[in-house]
């Protein structure tokens, strides 16, 4: 009995201690520009962005409604004249991812914030249009990234730079967002749900418009 319960408390730490884990998430350019999304977990960096033909991430999506999102669904659905219900649908589906994201991302702590931006155009009049609209845009969203996180000063470095001579632009950028891993099951559950929400939905409202129907009809012979 007690070696049992033994086991039962081990297991229901080891998950509270997996759930409390402090998760990152990098995102950087890399030498072609591209970005590039890592996680780490303790000491262990997993590779690039995730492989979309594995079955956990494809059982993910599913779960989550996210393969709705699939340009071939769409499609399929505007050539059965569901179109107008499918958008509907996805732009419900993309607000709550959004809602979802935004909602993470006020618990996330920034450790890492790094912009390196060079304008440079072929004239000094469009170098300095440039460099204009880089500050333009990128000051809007350091105030929302500030207001909305919580950055560590030591790890913001923020560098806009016009160059006259070289003519040519170049753009980095890095930051580590750092959050639990409870939080990010908490979303994704949160997904889970609304999308099985949905689906039941789904299959209880033809289910109502044949039992209407059916009475109809018996109106009608009456």
């Amino acid at each position: 009995m007690w070696i049992f319960l033994g086991i039962i408390f081990f297991i229901l730490l080891l998950i509270t201690i997996i759930l409390l884990l402090p998760v990152s998430f990098i995102i950087k350019t890399d030498q072609d520009g591209d970005f590039v999304v890592l996680y780490k977990i303790l000491f262990k960096t997993f590779g690039e962005n995730p492989n979309p033909d594995k079955p956990i991430v494809k059982a993910l999506k599913n779960i989550s409604g996210v393969t709705r999102l699939d340009k071939d669904k769409i499609k399929e659905s505007s050539k059965k004249g569901e179109l107008l219900t499918t958008l509907r649908e996805n732009f419900s589906l993309i607000i709550g991812l959004l809602k979802k994201l935004l909602g993470l991302l006020k618990k996330c702590k920034v450790k890492v914030l790094k912009i390196d931006i060079i304008c440079a155009e072929e004239d000094a009049a469009k170098t300095a249009i440039s460099y204009g609209l880089c500050y333009a845009v990128i000051s809007p969203i350091l105030n929302l990234i500030h207001s909305s996180m919580k950055v560590k000063k030591s790890g913001e470095k923020i560098t806009i730079k016009s160059d006259f001579d070289s003519q040519k632009s170049s753009f980095k950028f890095e930051t580590v967002l750092v959050s639990r891993v409870f939080r990010i099951v908490a979303a994704l559950l949160s997904l889970i749900f609304e999308e099985a929400k949905r689906i039941a939905e789904s299959k209880t409202i033809p289910i109502k418009k044949k039992s209407s129907d059916f009475a109809n009809k018996l109106n009608e012979e009456k």
